[in-house]
């Protein structure tokens, strides 16, 4: 019997950095859409329509 295992596991700082990048990103999208008047497709602009139809 083998037995692997394998863990492919981020370090915490890359972790963050791929973080802070999606919300960098999320945020740019918001003020572009506001900016061009146009529709936030972004993850946070979905939520925020989301609560704002229940609201």
């Amino acid at each position: 019997m083998l037995i692997e295992t394998h863990r492919n596991a981020l370090l915490p700082r890359e972790g963050f950095a791929m973080w802070f990048d999606d919300a960098l990103g999320d945020q740019t999208d918001l003020m572009r859409a506001q900016e061009l008047g146009k529709r936030d497709w972004s993850m946070s602009g979905i939520f925020r329509r989301k609560v704002r139809r229940y609201v």
